[in-house]
């Protein structure tokens, strides 16, 4: 049995201290340090546990969902660091987990808003009632639907979180240029698809988050990536230059850090943000921009 792959993305490079973008991307971000969570900024909470209980799920292809009993939401638990204890009170690993099985699980409430959700912050999961497969027949639909494997031609998605006083906002954005493999009668396949420098998008054609500053992002992908990297440009820069066809302007690197499964990295409203991941089938690119909200 498998547990939910986890995201692995290194920071693979550090902001320029001397360099200042202009026109709402001015100002060095306050990078999110080591060992953060994604919380509301200015917040005056601590970081607490928060206890639910939840029906186990064991997929197909190994990996292990959980159901929310308050809820009914399926999310895929963040198991690779968490106290597992079974039934009888002692230790074991995610391999004992079974379909059916009832299971109290501690965290810090957490939630990244992709669908299944994930949930990374895992610190205690216990069994609490070893139950049986029949007792997930009201959500047999469901676990049908995700069973269903994804299409491994397709390149990775990718979904962005950022955080408002209002909401958690979820987004797509737009892949920009790749190169995918896979496996298709048992001959290997590679598709790239090339596409403009990502200055040369039109800002009004892009996906756009909505901050009023400085925002921690949070970034995960439907299928687990080794490697991520981010640069930025102002869009006054973009917007100024005199043949955006043939525009050439060099990027920010922007730092990205990972704590306990989430990816984080801070955005500015008048930024254009590109990422490129790197996964076991190839590379994607995606690219977004920032407005004021």
């Amino acid at each position: 049995m498998k547990t939910h792959p986890c995201l692995t993305l290194f920071a693979t490079a550090s902001l320029a201290a001397s360099l200042a973008l202009t026109a709402g991307c001015s100002a060095q971000p306050s990078l999110p340090t080591e060992g953060s969570t994604s919380t509301d900024r200015g917040s005056d909470d601590v970081a607490r546990s928060f206890t639910s209980t939840a029906l186990a799920v064991v997929l197909d292809n190994g990996s292990v969902l959980f159901i929310d009993r308050d809820t009914e939401s399926p999310y895929y638990p963040g198991l690779d660091t968490a106290r597992i204890v079974d039934a009888d009170g002692n230790e074991t690993s995610a391999d004992a987990l079974a379909s059916g099985n009832v299971v109290r699980v501690t965290g810090n409430g957490i939630m990244l808003e992709s669908y299944p959700g994930q949930y990374p912050g895992i610190t205690d999961v216990e069994i609490v009632d070893e139950g049986a497969p029949d007792d997930l027949e009201p959500y047999a639909d469901m676990i049908s639907e995700l069973n269903v494997e994804r299409d491994p031609a397709e390149p990775a998605q990718a979904t962005v979180e950022y955080r408002t006083e209002q909401a958690v906002v979820s987004l797509m954005p737009q892949t920009n240029g790749y190169t995918w493999s896979y496996e298709e009668n048992g001959e290997g396949v590679t598709v790239t698809a090339d596409v403009a420098d990502p200055v040369q998008a039109k800002a009004d054609d892009l996906i756009d988050v909505q901050v009023d500053g400085p925002t921690d992002a949070t970034v995960s992908f439907d299928v687990p990536a080794s490697d991520l990297r981010v640069t930025r440009w102002s869009e006054a820069d973009i917007s100024g230059a005199a043949d955006p066809n043939s525009i050439s302007l060099p990027g920010e690197d922007v730092q990205v850090t990972a704590s306990d499964g989430a990816y984080t990295f801070t955005i500015e409203p008048g930024c254009r943000y590109f990422f490129e991941a790197t996964f076991d089938a190839g590379t994607v690119g995606y690219l977004f921009t920032v407005r004021e909200g």
